[in-house]
């Protein structure tokens, strides 16, 4: 009987995922039909144009060659830049599709999650429409740029993990593994520190719980280090940098030499603690570094002497800055403390904030307005502050507790890997950037959205410690 009498109730719960989730792909559907009726299309116009992209004609023409020695960026989204390329003559319509793709899959994978980790089914739908709804997914769905990549990827891997709680299946872990490994390699700002971040929290977790690591976990860990480092090794021998992008000196004066005032920095030069490439500063021609850069033949290499960011004496002016940055974090810490400061307001601005999505923004402005209503009243930055906070301290929770309080504290990867890539990001995106930190936010708001609803569950009925 009691088998009998809990039959009608698993069905039950199965017909309610299945109708929410037919109500999550509706709304995706409707959406994207309004969106693209309101003017809202696919910007592809960065192709030729944007740094962090090889040149068009080396996509097309040696796009192998080109990505071995690409040193600025690391390899991947470039490669699937080459393919669109050599494949269509006009790939506009192929990434628009592949996008396209990617956002309805973050969906499905955002609902299985939640729903993973028993968060009532009306919460899922209601934040799977604002999520759909949402006017900055809709801006970056249609640019064509890493950062939807980088959200994708993101809830990908977490999914991974969701299904390898499920089924202890040692495929699902793998896929969580070539997940981390491409976003590793299509991503600079995901380092290998990173991965051993996320590691360390889980083990710590595990240590808390006084339970073994998972040798699976561990041995799937090993090969997104492994390729990242072999690249980052490869970065080394060819150009002396060992690291996923050569940039990272250059990144770093945006956030440092750049708020030097005038006087501070020529005193700074002229006792030789700093070099005079921070009186040129990061991402400038390479005519206008002159006579600073070591006389250099060309290698004969199209990828390494062109006129774009990847060509090899950016490797001289990045290794200059970074040391010029590191001068100043270690010498003006108020000043650095101030530009941090400022990094971490615009962090916490709407995503949608940023010049290259301007005209499909504009397009969106009513939607934009009324989320903001909720998410920015007053365009104040309080909200999100109290929104990354907030999911911090419950993916910390989960962690560290000794007993199971929330269905995130029965899996401690994931936990592990929701709260350490927000931490990281978070940091990263405050520390070590000025001028694009929202840009960094965007790849984490699904995760963010993942713990926040996990800590409104535990607040509104906290888990049975010997519930299974």
């Amino acid at each position: 009987m009691a088998i009998s009498a809990l039959q009608p109730n698993a069905r039950l719960r199965a017909a309610n995922r299945v109708w929410g989730l037919l109500e999550v792909l509706t709304c995706f559907a409707v959406s994207r039909l309004a969106f693209a009726s309101l003017g809202v299309h696919f910007d592809a116009t960065g192709l030729d144009r944007y740094w962090q992209f090889l040149p068009t004609e080396l996509l097309r023409t040696d796009l192998l060659g080109s990505l071995w020695y690409l040193h600025s960026q690391p390899p991947l989204f470039n490669a699937f830049l080459g393919i669109g390329v050599q494949l269509f003559g006009d790939p506009a319509a192929f990434f628009h599709g592949v996008f396209l793709a990617l956002s309805l899959a973050m969906h499905l994978a955002l609902f299985r999650i939640l729903i993973a980790l028993a968060v009532p089914r009306r919460w899922v739908v209601a934040a799977l429409v604002l999520f759909s709804l949402n006017p900055s997914l809709a801006t970056h769905e249609n640019w064509l740029f890493y950062a939807l990549w980088e959200a994708g990827l993101l809830l990908l891997a977490a999914l991974a993990l969701v299904q390898y709680r499920a089924a202890h299946r040692p495929g699902t872990l793998w896929l969580w593994s070539v997940a981390v490994a491409i976003l590793m390699l299509a991503r600079a700002a995901f380092h290998p520190l990173w991965l051993l971040l996320v590691v360390g929290l889980y083990a710590l977790s595990r240590w808390r719980k006084r339970q073994p690591l998972d040798r699976r976990v561990l041995r799937a860990i090993l090969l997104p280090l492994l390729l990242v480092l072999l690249w980052m090794a490869k970065n080394q021998v060819l150009c002396g940098d060992f690291s996923t992008s050569s940039w990272l000196g250059m990144n770093l004066a945006r956030a440092t030499v750049t708020a030097l005032p005038d006087p501070l920095l020529e005193a700074a030069i002229a006792k030789g603690d700093m070099t005079p490439f921070a009186r040129i500063g990061p991402f400038r021609p390479l005519q206008e570094y002159g006579a600073l850069l070591p006389p250099q033949p060309p290698t004969g290499i199209p990828a390494l002497d062109g006129d774009d960011f990847n060509n090899l004496q950016y490797v001289t002016v990045a290794h200059a800055l970074r040391h010029d940055s590191l001068y100043f974090i270690a010498h003006f810490p108020g000043d650095y403390l101030t530009r941090v400061g400022d990094g971490a307001h615009i962090y916490l601005e709407t995503t949608n904030r940023n010049a290259q999505l301007h005209d499909n923004r504009e397009k969106l402005a009513p939607l934009e307005d009324a989320y903001n209503l909720v998410l920015r009243p007053g365009d104040s930055a309080l909200p999100m502050l109290l929104a990354v906070l907030l999911a911090l301290v419950a993916g910390l929770h989960a962690l560290l507790a000794r007993t199971v309080t929330a269905p995130l504290a029965r899996d401690d990867l994931l936990a592990a890997f929701l709260t350490g890539t927000v931490l990281w990001v978070t940091l990263a995106g405050t520390l070590l950037e000025y001028g694009e930190n929202n840009r960094f936010r965007f790849a984490i708001d699904p995760l963010l959205l993942v713990l926040l609803l996990q800590a409104a569950v535990q607040f509104r009925k906290p888990i049975d410690p010997a519930q299974p």
